[in-house]
């Protein structure tokens, strides 16, 4: 004979409700948390990918001329037996002596051109490609070069009248002389900074690349 059914709900002790509260209350907290995580998520990447790479490539054009480095510096090279010093007329009278001039060079990326192509969008990482650090100007100031007078122990201006032949043969050397000083490393470093910041602050990426080329 089946068991009569009373009808009455079995009433839950104190402890057993508060137990249930408690867990409603607790899968609320993880529904929502899963809601804005979610959505946060969803938000992010959309945010990133609504980012075109020539939107990127546009921005950048820029950057190189703000990243520049200058370097500024004094040379000091040796010569001896020089018959014919770029129209100084001492020069085959003082035997060994000692130049010196001042200079400026400004390192930089020519990001002036930069296109989408350039710009290579992989999810939540971009990839961007820029050209070389290069020389952008190098001035060597013509009133600063002197040569060093033994007899007085001190350097006194001196006029080439081959200054651009001067200027011709010593740019390379002082180029040379700043990238073992580590100027073209620092001015890779700062580009590369900005970069990362500019493209960082318009789309919600995990990781911003810069390469060379």
């Amino acid at each position: 004979m089946p068991t009569k059914k009373t009808g009455h709900p079995v009433k839950k002790t104190k402890k057993q409700i508060a137990m249930q509260r408690q867990l409603t209350v607790l899968g609320v907290v993880v529904v929502i948390f899963l809601i804005i995580f979610g959505a946060g998520a969803i938000w992010g990447k959309s945010r990133a990918s609504a980012v075109k790479p020539e939107k990127i490539a546009e921005a950048l054009k820029g950057a190189g001329q703000l990243a520049a480095v200058e370097y500024s510096y004094t040379a000091m090279p040796h010569y001896s037996d020089q018959n014919e010093f770029y129209g100084w007329s001492d020069a085959a009278s003082v035997g060994t002596f000692t130049i010196s001039y001042n200079g400026a060079i400004k390192f930089y990326s020519d990001t002036s051109n930069l296109t989408k192509e350039k710009v290579k969008i992989e999810g939540k990482k971009v990839t961007v490609t820029i050209p070389q650090v290069t020389v952008g100007s190098h001035e060597i100031d013509e009133s600063s070069v002197s040569v060093f007078d033994t007899d007085d122990k001190d350097f006194r201006a001196i006029s080439l009248t081959d200054f651009s032949g001067f200027c011709a043969d010593r740019k390379e050397a002082d180029v040379n002389t700043a990238a073992e000083r580590g100027v073209i490393t620092d001015a890779q470093t700062k580009i590369t900074d900005l970069v990362k910041l500019v493209v960082g602050q318009m789309g919600k990426f995990d990781s911003v690349e810069v390469a060379f080329e």
